[in-house]
């Protein structure tokens, strides 16, 4: 939706900038073919000729988003054909020595990256050999909560997390993606011919680790091992405890996945071949053979021990059975292993630029988006009905959790919390006062936070008794998502003057904007956005969206 005048939150110092983009993505196949052309994100482009959601770094910014940033300029300037320099401090970034280090290494990589990406590419694409040419494929494992679509989104944060990789190397690739089990995504990335490029959601494990396969970490996430106990309903045995979960001991053990058989060979001394494995998935089987231990077994409990998610399946499945007891196995040591991306052996290429633009795109330059995507996945865990976890699935700190991250994890964070809680987890907590209301969402979104962004946290909440004031019920005619186009307005790039509309859609006192000019923008948009779709096309599908939206239905 970029129109003739720079975007109105644009630092007036990007004015010039905004300038040498725009005439060059008005030549430009497409804004993935420019952003692939200038080496850059597709997502950058767009907050500098779009949304014009850039920091302000005349008021001051962290160290490491100015340096994210100055490279980011300098690669765009010296693409174009104008000095790094200029542009950089010409948006309000000073020229000192980290600068300059920072700024010198990204045009270094100018010279070197054509190489670099073409054998990444040809790596890569080696291992294509069963989807359309060129696309990339991804499995996304199942299991776990984060391979649960968010509404937010329209897919899990596992895929969204892994697209966003992908985009950040090669702008506006074609990705196809299939969800599968963990043993089926790992044996076929480990095979002699992959017909994946890559898992997300892959427990990195010391084997699997070991093997030909890479493993990109996802920062925050992990899986943690734990033990459900069985008895016979009745029966008057103790239930067992971790102490008994050990070879020599009487009570019998089996492993849920992959990740525990390694935890309970590699650190508790069990022989892989007595080793039992249950698959948790299938109800039946999971019963059946839980059944069987039972009766083979000396004893008349047995522990079954997994992950978190395989260990919650197995509870509910065996708790609609009335012959078992179920009971969380006590003193749980809760040791983890980390979740990750999972790479072709034939890809091994790759799995360093996966890391860098990990770390350089979604953690400096675009941190807040970032950010928003774990809140999501937190806070939708929690309330989409997924609240039968022992611990509240959250995000773990991590290093490249920045201030910036975490002041924009929890702000969005409450904010979802405020939006859902009052009508759907609690609808007394509309009848409190805003402090009361305030106190009663910073406790649940505390269960969400780690601890060390206590200080983000207390600051986001400080806010919420003036959004409460604001979203009270007298407003009760305000959006979540502009009723023109469904973009979010919790997006505050996205927000203008209308508590229904977003910036784009109305005017500057808040008015929809006539239809033939929304539908301008809109097919504008779709034609960036999409690539290679022609202008009938566009409008076409632009009146298929304004259809389905509440301004446009009846008109």
């Amino acid at each position: 939706m970029s129109g003739r005048t720079p975007p109105s939150g644009l630092p007036r110092s990007f004015r010039g900038i905004w300038e040498a983009l725009k005439a060059a993505d008005e030549k430009a196949a497409s804004r993935q073919a420019l952003a692939r052309d200038l080496g850059v994100a597709t997502h950058t482009l767009q907050r500098i000729l779009v949304s014009g959601d850039v920091p302000s770094f005349a008021k001051g910014t962290n160290n490491r988003i100015r340096r994210a940033w100055a490279r980011t300029l300098a690669r765009l300037a010296r693409q174009l054909g104008h000095d790094p320099r200029e542009w950089v401090e010409a948006a309000g970034i000073r020229w000192e020595p980290d600068i300059e280090a920072a700024v010198n290494a990204a045009l270094l990589g100018i010279e070197r990256r054509p190489a670099a990406r073409s054998a990444t590419t040809t790596a890569v694409r080696g291992t294509r050999t069963r989807g359309h040419a060129g696309a990339v494929r991804l499995a996304v494992v199942r299991g776990s909560p984060l391979a649960t679509a968010l509404r937010l989104h329209g897919m899990s944060f596992l895929e969204r997390y892994a697209r966003r990789l992908v985009n950040s190397l090669e702008p506006g690739s074609a990705i196809e993606s299939a969800v599968v089990s963990e043993e089926e995504a790992v044996a076929d990335l480990l095979g002699p011919s992959p017909s994946y490029d890559m898992a997300a959601g892959v427990i990195a494990t010391v084997s699997r680790r070991a093997a030909a396969a890479s493993f990109h970490v996802i920062p925050g996430w992990r899986g943690h091992i734990e033990a459900v106990a069985l008895r016979i309903e009745g029966s008057t045995a103790p239930f067992p405890g971790w102490r008994d979960v050990t070879p020599g001991s009487a009570t019998r053990v089996a492993a849920l996945d992959e990740a525990a058989r390694q935890y309970l060979i590699a650190q508790r001394g069990f022989a892989a071949e007595s080793l039992a494995v249950i698959c948790c998935d299938a109800g039946a089987e999971l019963s059946g053979a839980v059944a069987r231990m039972l009766e083979r077994s000396r004893s008349e409990a047995i522990v079954l021990v997994g992950l978190e998610w395989s260990c919650r399946s197995a509870r509910e499945t065996l708790a609609a059975i009335d012959r078992f007891a179920l009971k969380d196995v006590a003193g749980n040591p809760r040791p983890s292993y980390p979740l990750s991306i999972a790479v072709s052996a034939r890809a091994n290429s790759w799995a360093g630029w996966l890391d860098r633009a990990r770390d350089e795109e979604m953690f400096e330059c675009a941190v807040e988006d970032a950010a928003h995507l774990y809140a999501d996945a937190a806070a939708e865990i929690e309330l989409g009905g997924r609240a039968g976890w022992v611990a509240a699935f959250k995000p773990e700190h991590f290093a490249l959790a920045t201030p910036a991250f975490q002041a924009a994890y929890c702000a969005r964070l409450v904010g979802l919390l405020a939006e859902d809680l009052r009508p759907v987890v609690e609808p007394r907590l509309s009848s409190l006062s805003p402090v009361d209301r305030a106190d009663r969402i910073g406790a649940i979104a505390s269960t969400l936070v780690p601890g060390e962004w206590r200080e983000a946290l207390d600051a986001a909440r400080a806010r919420l008794p003036a959004m409460h004031a604001i979203e009270a019920p007298s407003s009760a005619g305000a959006s979540r998502f502009c009723r023109s186009c469904s973009v979010s307005l919790f997006d505050e790039h996205n927000r203008g003057v209308s508590d229904r509309y977003c910036r784009y859609c109305a005017d500057d006192e808040g008015q929809l904007k006539p239809r033939e000019e929304v539908r301008r923008l809109l097919a504008g948009w779709i034609a960036h956005w999409q690539g290679g779709v022609d202008e009938k096309e566009s409008y076409e599908r632009a009146d298929s969206l304004m259809s389905a939206m509440p301004a446009w239905s009846r008109n």
